[in-house]
């Protein structure tokens, strides 16, 4: 009997451990608009960002000085990244960490140049 008191214990202290891993796991909600900052050369470049989050399918449409760009992204967990081509056809890779309201990590440039790259969620 006390075995079986112990063994149900633990079987219950295993189960809301598991639980409480896959919830952390779950990935970030990013939908909204973004109010985007990037360093670059002693300079801050600003662009907005509307990110469209579906399950698992993201899309964000880019609104900056040179006009408009639709690329894709990814979440995993509070993972944000997105790939692609600018309008100059270089490489564009943004990789951040999502905390709530704000996102922070970098943006490199054709594999060669990285820069600090941040997000605010926009209220309005």
């Amino acid at each position: 009997m006390k075995r079986t008191a112990i063994a149900f214990a633990i079987l219950s202290f295993l189960a809301v451990s598991f639980a409480q891993l896959a919830s952390s796991q779950e990935s970030a909600k990013v939908a909204g608009t973004w109010d985007v900052t990037i360093r670059m050369s002693g300079q801050k470049v600003s662009e907005h960002w509307t990110i469209h989050q579906e399950g698992d399918s993201m899309t964000a449409t880019i609104k900056g000085e040179h006009g408009e760009l639709k690329v894709p992204c990814e979440l995993n967990g509070a993972n944000f990244r997105s790939d692609f081509k600018d309008g100059g056809g270089m490489e564009n890779k943004v990789r951040a960490s999502v905390l709530g309201d704000r996102m922070d990590g970098s943006l490199t440039i054709d594999n060669k140049k990285e820069y600090l790259w941040s997000a605010t969620r926009s209220k309005s």
